[in-house]
């Protein structure tokens, strides 16, 4: 009963300390990485690419593309955004976030409803 109950101990010692250690590395996995991605834009508007800005969700940096490709540094916990250069005021854009990765593709579709289409049409007519 004694060799039982000194196993259950040494047994229970040992799965403690390699669930710490597990913890521990999963807490090092989760730490910020800065990653830089490779975005490429898929323009389906009737603008110029070079209108839009991939920008970071918390840190709010933003990088125009050109030739429908941008680089910008993020970290890991961050979100990257299509949006409009908010240098051309007066007009917005409402581009969707994805998570941050190397390799990221955006798709500017203009097309959709009649409020949306308006929005677009507007768009068209400051940067034409």
């Amino acid at each position: 009963m004694d060799n039982l109950r000194i196993f259950i101990i040494v047994f229970a010692v040992i799965a403690f300390i390699f669930g710490l250690g597990g913890l521990v590395f999963w807490a090092i996995d989760q730490e910020d990485r800065l990653i830089v991605s490779h975005v490429t834009l898929d323009n389906k508007c009737g603008i110029d690419s070079a209108y839009f800005v991939v920008e970071t969700t918390k840190t709010n940096r933003r990088v125009n593309f050109t030739k429908d490709a941008a680089k910008i540094g993020a970290l890991s916990s961050e979100k990257l955004r299509l949006a409009l250069d908010p240098k051309f005021g007066g007009v917005t854009f409402s581009g969707y976030e994805t998570t941050v990765k190397e390799k990221v593709r955006f798709i500017a579709d203009c097309t959709g409803n009649a409020h949306q289409q308006s929005v677009f049409n507007s768009m068209r007519e400051q940067f034409n």
